[in-house]
């Protein structure tokens, strides 16, 4: 649906997508960057109330309502409201955005107020195709995502499957315990699926909701659980997941977040040197629970670590052999900010180079708050 309304970009809430205005594109630097973490921030904490905003990167952002319904402009060059200098760096020979008067923008408000109030019926049909376009967008972007992680799935348990079907044909009395340990990783596996299609569930029927029928979820268990179901994919890079500490508390939540483990430790695999561990530490004090991942693993730049969470967005040092799509830090920060969970990563100091490619130790750290206390606990798995 073509936006036939508004001149300049514009999201018709604060979570909403961005789309272009008739008159006015979007930036290629805000179309690039309007959905992170720091421009996500800014449209939920900032652009509740009407009036003017500068976002993070030097633009201006004016929160208008017409009708009752709240239209978010953005991307504005305004003068006195955008910051010159920063948004001149940010734009481009290609982008179609001159500065204009704070007067004449104001004027040029006005103009679409007495537009929508001269055609209501025709301003209101329009919002709802525009806001039925938002949601068919996000939708699609959780399947993609849903289906990314179900495709990587099924090839582990395709091949867990043909090595129990190995060790059952040659069954002796010494192979027992491969065989328990087979069944096992089958079944976390399987489970794990299940949580891709809950996702999938959620994707494609809107009148579902991650916040609704929460319950408490121990996250040692769940560490634990994935640490079993991916360790010999941890054993073809000859990696060994270690854990210590404990942990007997939960936290409310959607059965989603059972993902987020999956997600960090096999983008914590992907990305190790060969022959080297993967240290997983829990710690508790009063309400908080604090859960460092840490792996040796290829050393982004400085200045990428907080784009890492961008979804396409890979550190350029990475070997393109190594396949990905830098979608797993993406949901698993998505599902993060959904259950108020900090994820914070670091890089150590020492550097290793093999192949020209600089290795270091890289920290996940996941920092749980209200956690539930509770002294019993059951792991089914060991993953000594």
């Amino acid at each position: 649906m073509k936006n036939i309304i508004y001149p300049y970009p514009f999201k018709l809430s604060t979570t909403g997508d961005l789309s272009d205005g008739i008159v006015f594109q979007i930036p290629s630097f805000c179309k690039s960057n309007h959905k992170t973490k720091k421009c996500r921030d800014f449209y939920t904490k900032e652009c509740e109330i009407e009036g003017y905003k500068q976002c993070p990167y030097g633009f201006a952002v004016s929160i208008n309502r017409f009708l009752g319904q709240k239209v978010i402009f953005s991307c504005l060059y305004i003068d006195k409201i955008s910051d010159r200098k920063m948004v001149q760096r940010r734009l481009s020979e290609k982008d179609f955005m001159p500065r204009i008067s704070l007067a004449n923008y104001e004027k040029s408000i006005n103009n679409i107020s007495i537009l929508t109030n001269s055609s209501v019926d025709f301003y209101k049909k329009e919002n709802e195709e525009i806001i039925s376009k938002e949601t068919y967008i996000d939708k699609i972007e959780i399947l993609d995502n849903t289906f990314h992680e179900l495709r990587k799935l099924n090839q582990e348990l395709k091949l867990q499957t043909e090595h129990l079907i190995y060790q059952s044909n040659n069954f002796s009395w010494n192979n027992v315990g491969d065989i328990k340990y087979l069944s096992q990783n089958i079944f976390s596996t399987s489970q794990l699926i299940s949580i891709r299609l809950n996702t999938y569930d959620f994707g494609v029927n809107p009148n579902l909701s991650l916040y609704e029928e929460k319950s408490p979820i121990q996250i040692h268990k769940k560490f634990v659980k994935v640490a079993h179901c991916l360790r010999e994919y941890a054993n073809k890079k000859q990696i060994k997941i270690q854990i210590t500490g404990e942990s007997y508390s939960s936290i409310m939540a959607n059965d989603v977040l059972e993902l987020l483990p999956y997600l960090i430790l096999d983008n914590a695999i992907k990305y190790s040197l060969e022959n080297k561990n993967i240290d997983i530490r829990f710690s508790e004090k009063s309400s908080i629970l604090e859960v460092v991942i840490k792996s040796f693993s290829v050393r982004p730049h400085e200045h990428e670590l907080r784009k890492l969470t961008e979804r396409g967005v890979r550190s350029t040092r990475i070997d393109s052999q190594i396949q990905g799509q830098g979608i797993g830090l993406y949901l698993a920060n998505y599902i993060c900010e959904l259950h108020n969970i900090s994820m914070d990563f670091r890089i150590g100091k020492e550097r290793f180079f093999e192949s020209g490619i600089p290795y270091s130790d890289f920290y996940v750290s996941l920092t749980f708050y209200d956690i539930i206390k509770d002294e019993s606990v059951d792991y089914t798995f060991d993953i000594d």
